[in-house]
């Protein structure tokens, strides 16, 4: 009996070392407020393939979609302070209120298209921003991403022209440039957690809100609306950020390691979110929504006096650089 005893504590004596042995000298959480199909969530996956895989195993890399870690300001700040490694983050929402000039981006109808975007991220006006964040909110910015290209959408009736919207209650990004957009527009803003749109459709809180079509699928908002409406006001900027506290704390190998898997988590969203925002449409029509052309001439026109009093000599520069690309 002592014989099988011994030979039991010896096993899983041997058992817990090699358990010991293995364990990740570096764990690190990060999350998102996508849910488990978004691209985000493509991106993050990358993310823990390369630095587990390059890191021989040091890293363990843990994701929490759906905001199971909180809302993104709220997560932003605790990758500032080193409780989270990292976030991919929105420009409006996440990062606007730690960065105040990030809110050039959010001026609707800037962007023509996603290469536009591309472009201006890619170049000298994404290399400023990037800086910015870096600093103000002591973070390493491992890639600019992007949230989608936004429009709005309800459940009571098309919009067409800015007229339309003055009946409607809806959840607009929590941007001070876009709330005052459309409030502008006669819109009845009414500011909520990304995570509590749905539950607000349901209940008849709001009327619809303004999304891309990726979010209007994976989110299931097609549920609980019916008409979208093709403003495609707002190229959503997203970034991925690290936490310099966390990075700080690695060794040389590994930080160049974390570098590494997030130039290409990058690139994987990039691609998931063009490839998803084609096939998300297609989804979202066969699921009955209904979606209508709009008067773009008259939506901009509606905005033009959001632009000819921007107070941050910073960041009417920065639009100034951006529509000159």
């Amino acid at each position: 009996m002592k014989t099988i005893l011994s030979a039991f504590l010896i096993a899983a004596t041997a058992a817990l070392t090699a358990a010991a042995a293995n364990a990740a000298e570096f764990e690190l959480r990060v999350g998102h407020n996508g849910g488990i199909d978004h691209p985000y969530q493509k991106g993050f996956e990358a993310f823990k393939k390369i630095a587990e895989e390059k890191s021989g195993g040091r890293i363990e890399v843990q994701i929490f979609p759906s905001a199971q870690l909180g809302a993104e300001d709220k997560v932003n700040n605790m990758v500032r302070n080193g409780l989270v490694a990292a976030q991919a983050t929105s420009a409006a929402a996440g990062l606007a209120p730690f960065v105040p000039d990030i809110d050039a981006l959010n001026y609707p109808f800037l962007f023509k298209s996603m290469d536009h975007y591309y472009k201006v991220m890619d170049g000298d006006v994404g290399k400023d921003l990037a800086k910015e964040v870096e600093d103000k909110l002591d973070v390493k910015l491992l890639g600019w991403g992007f949230s989608g290209t936004r429009s709005v959408w309800n459940g009571k009736h098309p919009v067409t022209t800015p007229d339309d919207l003055k009946d409607l209650k809806l959840r607009i990004i929590n941007s001070e440039v876009m709330i005052n957009a459309f409030k502008g527009f006669g819109t009845e803003v009414t500011p909520m957690a990304f995570g509590e749109i749905y539950n607000a459709l349901q209940q008849k809180v709001i009327d619809g809100a303004e999304t891309d079509n990726v979010d209007l699928q994976v989110e299931k908002f097609y549920e609980v609306t019916k008409y979208v409406s093709l403003t495609n006001h707002l190229y959503l900027g997203a970034a991925y950020v690290f936490s310099k506290k966390v990075f700080d704390k690695l060794p040389p190998d590994l930080q160049q390691v974390v570098l590494e898997a997030g130039t290409e988590a990058t690139k994987v969203e990039r691609q998931a979110m063009a490839e998803q925002a084609l096939s998300a449409r297609k989804f979202l029509e066969e699921h009955g929504l209904v979606y209508n052309e709009v008067d773009h001439a008259k939506f901009e026109a509606g905005v033009a006096d959001l632009y000819a009093n921007i107070s941050s000599p910073t960041v009417a520069d920065m639009v100034k650089r951006i529509q000159a690309q």
